[in-house]
C-alpha cells in the first residue's frame, strides 16, 4: 500500500513538473510572439536589425520625350534665275548629294561662255600692250622716242594685267553659279521647310530649303524639374520608341537645358544617338532613362514605415537595446534599398523586421540581427 502511494506522488510530481515546463515554455513563446504581452512583462520584443552602410545604387530617371535633327542648317540660292524644278517634299527624308531643285541653266551657260571670251580678249590685249612696252623702252634707249612714251605703255600694260584679272575672277564667278545650278544636299537630312516652286524667280541669297542632320539624333527627355542635380553631362541613357515596341537604343547626355518650363516644370536633357540607317525620324515619340550610380547611405526598404512622401520614419536601436522612432529624409529606390539623404548615419542599427508592433523606447531582443558586410 505504501509503494502505491510513493508512487502515485511520484507520478504526480512529475507531471506537475511537466506542467511547470510547458507553463513557462508557453510563456516565453507567448512573449515571443506577442509585443503586448512582452512589453508587459518588462521583456524584449524580437526584433531583426541591421546597421545602415555607404552601397552604390543606380539611379533611373524616366521621362517622356521626342526625337529631335541634331543640327539645323538652311540652304540659300547662290544664283539669280528661274526654278525649274523641285523634286522633294516637306518632311521627307534626303541622302547626301541627292538633288533638291533644278534651276534654268541657259543664262548660266551662256554667262560662262560670255565670261571665258572675255579672259581671251583681255589676254591678248595685255599681249600687245607687253609687246609695245618692249619696243618703246628699247627705242627711248637709243634716243628716237621719249621717256613719256615709255611711261605711257607701262601704264597700259598694267592696266592690261588688271584687266586679265578682273575677266578671270568674272569667269570663276560665272563657273560657280553655273555649277549651282542644280542645288544638291549637303548631308544626309530631313526636309523641314521648303521655300520655293517651280516657276518662280530666286535671287542671290533667297532661302531654299531647311534641312535637319540625322546621321544622329537627339532625344530630348522632358524631365522634372526635382530631378535636375541627377542629371549630368557623359551619362548613360536608353530610349524606347512607340514606333520600335519592344527594341532599347542607346545613347549618352549631351546637352541640358538650364531653363525650366514654366508650366510643366520640366526642363530638356538631350540623349544623343547614332543613326546609322536613317531609321530615327525628327517627332517619334518614347521614352528615356537616364542611369546615375551614386555612393550613398542605404537601409533595406522593410525598415521603412509609413513610406509616403520623403519624410518617414525608422526605428534605431541604440546600445542598451532600446528602440527609438526616427524621422528620416529619403531618396531614391532601387534593388530593395532606399537612399536616406538626412536623419540616419552610418553604422546605427535599424529595425528591419518586426517594427510594426513596436513603440518609441521598447527594449527589444536582437538574436536575429543580420549584418549584410559579414561572410557566413
Amino acid at each position: 500500500m505504501m509503494m502505491t502511494k510513493t508512487t502515485t506522488w511520484i507520478i504526480g510530481g512529475t507531471a506537475g513538473i511537466g506542467l511547470l515546463f510547458l507553463g513557462v515554455a508557453a510563456l516565453k513563446h507567448m512573449v515571443r510572439t506577442d509585443a503586448t504581452k512582452a512589453r508587459l512583462v518588462h521583456a524584449g520584443i524580437p526584433v531583426e536589425i541591421q546597421p545602415a552602410g555607404v552601397a552604390t545604387m543606380n539611379e533611373i530617371i524616366g521621362a517622356s520625350g521626342s526625337l529631335l535633327q541634331e543640327n539645323t542648317a538652311t540652304l540659300t540660292s547662290r544664283v539669280a534665275a528661274l526654278v525649274q524644278s523641285v523634286p522633294v517634299e516637306l518632311g521627307q527624308l534626303v541622302l547626301k548629294d541627292q538633288v533638291l531643285t533644278q534651276f534654268d541653266s541657259r543664262l548660266l551657260e551662256a554667262a560662262v561662255v560670255s565670261a571665258k571670251e572675255k579672259v581671251e580678249e583681255a589676254q591678248v590685249q595685255l599681249y600687245h600692250a607687253q609687246q609695245q612696252l618692249e619696243r618703246l623702252t628699247i627705242l627711248n634707249e637709243q634716243g628716237v622716242v621719249a621717256k613719256s612714251d615709255v611711261e605711257q605703255a607701262q601704264v597700259q600694260a598694267a592696266t592690261g594685267k588688271l584687266n586679265l584679272a578682273s575677266a578671270r575672277q568674272a569667269l570663276i564667278e560665272a563657273e560657280i553659279a553655273y555649277d549651282h545650278a542644280v542645288v544638291k544636299s549637303p548631308v544626309n537630312a530631313i526636309l523641314l521647310d521648303r521655300y520655293i516652286n517651280p516657276g518662280e524667280n530666286v535671287k542671290v541669297g533667297d532661302r531654299l530649303f531647311t534641312i535637319g542632320t540625322i546621321d544622329r539624333v537627339f532625344m530630348v527627355a522632358h524631365v522634372g524639374e526635382e530631378k535636375i542635380a541627377s542629371v549630368q553631362i557623359e551619362q548613360e541613357g536608353e530610349v524606347t520608341l512607340d514606333s520600335f515596341p519592344g527594341e532599347i537604343f542607346h545613347g549618352r547626355v549631351v546637352k541640358i537645358d538650364p531653363t525650366t518650363d514654366s508650366k510643366t516644370r520640366t526642363f530638356s536633357a538631350y540623349i544623343r544617338m547614332d543613326n546609322p540607317t536613317l531609321r530615327f525620324k525628327p517627332g517619334l515619340t518614347g521614352f528615356g532613362r537616364i542611369r546615375r550610380l551614386i555612393s550613398t547611405l542605404v537601409v533595406p526598404n522593410t525598415a521603412i514605415i509609413n513610406p509616403v512622401g520623403d519624410r518617414m520614419t525608422l526605428y534605431i536601436v541604440d546600445g542598451t537595446g532600446t528602440a527609438h522612432l526616427r524621422s528620416v529624409r529619403t531618396g531614391i529606390v532601387s534593388d530593395g534599398m532606399t537612399q536616406i539623404l538626412e536623419g540616419l548615419t552610418e553604422g546605427e542599427r535599424v529595425v528591419t523586421v518586426g517594427q510594426l508592433y513596436l513603440r518609441d523606447n521598447d527594449r527589444v531582443q536582437t538574436n536575429g540581427t543580420r549584418d549584410p558586410n559579414k561572410k557566413n
